[in-house]
Parts: structure tokens; C-alpha cells; sequence
């Protein structure tokens, strides 16, 4: 596989994770809710288990970041590396100085290269 695919799919691995973690979220928030028992049998007739569904997609979003990882691990392999030193904005008065590759991303800590 080529570093262009390696890199399509760590973005798309970001895209996922995101609307895995609302999704449980989301989950959360209907599970949280307490339904009166007028309701209760209304519940249980359109099968909401918010619960479940919670630990099924915290499963898969496990096997999303651990395919993310291994994608990770690839594309630092494959890259050739063309980093650049920039700084970002932390507060409106400091900033940071930051190395990344502009290719992949990668971060270096500026403070481990020497001067």
C-alpha cells in the first residue's frame, strides 16, 4: 500500500472516531433519561437499550483507534519526512514553537533537537 493510502484512511479513521464518540454520547444521554412508568412499557416496545448500544459502538470505536494506530505506525515508516518549524498560538500572548512534517504531520519536540 502507498503513503497517499496510509494517509486517506488515518483521516478517515479521525472522521469515524468523531461520530463514534457523539454517537456514544448520545447514547449516554438517552440512557441517563429517566422515563416514568407510564412509559415503561413504551420503552421496552421499541426496544431501546441505550446501554447496549452504548458498549457496542465503545466496542467499535476500540477497533477504530487501534486501526488507526497501526495506520499511524505505517505512515511514520513510509514518510519522508520534510519537517518545518513553525508556532502556534496558545494564548494571545504566547506562543509555541512546534516541528511537523508537512507530509504526514508528524511532530517532532522541538526541545529534544539540538541547537
Amino acid at each position: 500500500m502507498s503513503l497517499e493510502y496510509y494517509l486517506f484512511c488515518k483521516k478517515e479513521y479521525d472522521i469515524i472516531i468523531s461520530y463514534l464518540e457523539g454517537i456514544i454520547f448520545r447514547y449516554k444521554l438517552m440512557s441517563d433519561i429517566k422515563i416514568s412508568e407510564s412509559n415503561i412499557d413504551f420503552k421496552h416496545y421499541i426496544g431501546f437499550k441505550p446501554d447496549y448500544y452504548e458498549t457496542f459502538f465503545s466496542d467499535i470505536l476500540k477497533e477504530i483507534k487501534q486501526s488507526k494506530e497501526i495506520c499511524y505506525k505505517k505512515i511514520i515508516s513510509m514518510c519522508e519526512h520534510e519537517y518545518v518549524e513553525d508556532y502556534i498560538d496558545i494564548t494571545p500572548d504566547r506562543s509555541d514553537r512546534i516541528i511537523y512534517c508537512e507530509i504526514c504531520e508528524h511532530t517532532k519536540d522541538p526541545s529534544s533537537l539540538s541547537s
